[in-house]
């Protein structure tokens, strides 16, 4: 298999698009299902009137009152998809191509049921175009359709005037009905009829693109910032550089210049995107700060104070840096700027909050090293024979999360106590082992500062979906056993009683009684964790 994974991918992509869209080629069929039941995306239905459902009131309802009721259901499936996108230019030409498919009843029916559907072409090979050209009027709006797909369809478009061009808005309609006698009312209609003629006159494999060929496409026209919310402006802010030239009306648009360098505005019924690499390793070369292991010893804490007091001042430079470039805003975005730059300082305050407790607390700082010791044994349980401990260090976010939330963690009184702290980074970047090396730091401080607290609850972890609490769980069990493995080398310090993690899920995944456990554990329905110096199995 190639190594290529950016092929592999598209592969995948392609082989996607084709199940969902529909590959057949000209006559082919497609026998058994009906394409509406077969594919799913791609397609303009036809038009056709509500359908109506009468619902009665119980016959043994007690309120004599309640009479029969008449609900509808108002749901018409998409029969037209547009784009909108601004141009200007004195001389402003748009080639709008399109191209769509249609499915045909073939061969005998079974009570009602087309058994076979033949594909067609509603467009020449390679699709067809139309040719519009800007108003002559620039101060009214304008409108103009055609017709296409040998009368089944229409191309609308929509000139209005904004500033010194337009906003230009083209549609592709499906204009077929569906035909009276197959409607609600109608003595002749059954559903099988009706899903039938609503198959025949659907446009499938429905393509459209406009094609710049005079004038200028600019970025489509953004709110005014006063109109959106604090966050609303905030990611306008952070993404400002990412233009936006279109916008898709029932389907997605992208853009991209042609082989001749002319602007192409195109719909995509399946939009994909190549999500860019992110790298949470933002450490510089002089990353001792961040290892396990330097940061475990207790004998250190001079110079661990001292490298963590450079850390959070590297971040205060990067913020002197961001200060800097919020000032060169435009006026809109300054307000925003500071926001967020206040934001900053105020995680950056907590950083250096949480680097005073360790400064000031001695029992912190014990706890502190306690939890990178758990995290290095937990990472390392799986290597045997010598050991290379500096390659395993917190990641620069990683660090400073603990660090920010270290103050109000162990603090009642803490202006920040009950300030619910997001960790927000992509799929694989370490939120886990951040909030994991809070929880390790707590049960170490509990443990030192409260020990007849021993026995109680220090954290729950929640999650909504059940193959992802597994795989936390089991992430989990492994920082908690770490623990237990350094609480019996020193028990002086963490007390006798063994620190343990529970998993409920429901009885049907997981037992709900010790009798049950000891049932599931000797049928071997449990997954079982192994240290590899055999001092610990956790079941």
């Amino acid at each position: 298999m190639s190594k290529d994974y950016q092929y592999q991918r598209n592969r995948l992509v392609y082989w996607l698009r084709s199940q969902l869209t529909g590959d057949l080629a000209e006559g082919d069929e497609l026998t058994g299902s009906s394409p509406l039941d077969r594919y799913f995306t791609g397609i303009l239905f036809p038009l056709s009137q509500y359908e109506d459902i009468e619902e009665d009131a119980s016959e043994n309802d007690e309120n004599q009152a309640a009479q029969s009721i008449r609900s509808t259901k108002r749901y018409q499936p998409p029969c037209s998809a547009g784009m909108s996108f601004f141009l200007t230019g004195s001389k402003i030409t748009l080639r709008v191509y399109y191209s769509a498919w249609s499915f045909n009843a073939s061969g005998k029916r079974s009570y009602g049921h087309v058994k076979n559907w033949r594909k067609s072409r509603l467009t020449e090979d390679g699709g067809e175009e139309t040719v519009f050209e800007k108003p002559d009027s620039s101060n009214t709006v304008h409108r103009e359709a055609r017709e296409v797909l040998n009368g089944r369809g229409r191309i609308n478009i929509l000139w209005r005037p904004h500033k010194a061009g337009y906003i230009v808005t083209v549609s592709l309609t499906n204009t077929a009905n569906i035909s009276g006698e197959t409607l609600s009312g109608s003595p002749n209609r059954t559903p099988e009829r009706y899903k039938v003629e609503q198959c025949e006159n659907a446009l499938f494999n429905v393509e459209f693109k406009c094609i710049i060929e005079a004038g200028e496409l600019l970025s489509y026209p953004a709110k005014s910032r006063s109109l959106l919310t604090e966050e609303e402006q905030e990611l306008e802010l952070r993404y400002k550089d990412n233009k936006v030239y279109a916008i898709g009306h029932g389907v997605a648009v992208d853009w991209s210049k042609n082989s001749l360098q002319k602007m192409e505005v195109y719909s995509d019924f399946l939009p994909t995107v190549e999500v860019p690499q992110v790298t949470a390793d933002t450490s510089g070369p002089d990353s001792r700060s961040l290892g396990f292991d330097f940061l475990s010893s207790t004998a250190n804490q001079t110079e661990i104070i001292q490298k963590l007091d450079a850390f959070v001042q590297d971040y205060s430079q990067w913020i002197t840096t961001q200060s800097g470039i919020a000032k060169n805003e435009p006026t809109d975005d300054r307000e925003t700027a500071d926001r967020i730059l206040n934001k900053i300082i105020v995680a950056r305050d907590r950083m250096i909050a949480g680097l005073d407790v360790l400064k000031s607390n001695q029992e912190a700082f014990q706890a502190f090293t306690i939890a990178n010791q758990a995290m290095l044994k937990q990472m390392t349980s799986h290597e045997k024979g010598d050991i290379d401990v500096s390659k395993y260090k917190w990641r620069p976010f990683q660090l400073a999360f603990v660090l920010m939330v270290m103050e109000s963690a162990i603090n009642e009184h803490s202006d920040f106590r009950d300030l619910v702290d997001l960790i927000w980074f992509p799929t694989g970047g370490g939120k886990t082992e951040a909030y994991l090396g809070v929880m390790a730091f707590l049960f170490a401080y509990r443990r030192i500062t409260a020990p007849a607290s021993a026995n109680g609850t220090m954290a729950i972890m929640r999650y909504t979906l059940r193959l992802l609490t597994a795989q936390q769980f089991t992430r989990a069990c492994k920082v908690i056993s770490a623990l237990e493995l350094i609480r019996r080398e020193d028990t002086g310090t963490l007390g006798s009683t063994p620190i343990s993690i529970g998993l409920w899920v429901g009885s049907a995944s997981s037992p709900n009684s010790y009798s049950q456990a000891i049932t599931a554990h000797q049928e071997k329905k449990f997954v079982t964790i192994q240290h590899p110096q055999n001092k610990l199995v956790f079941s």
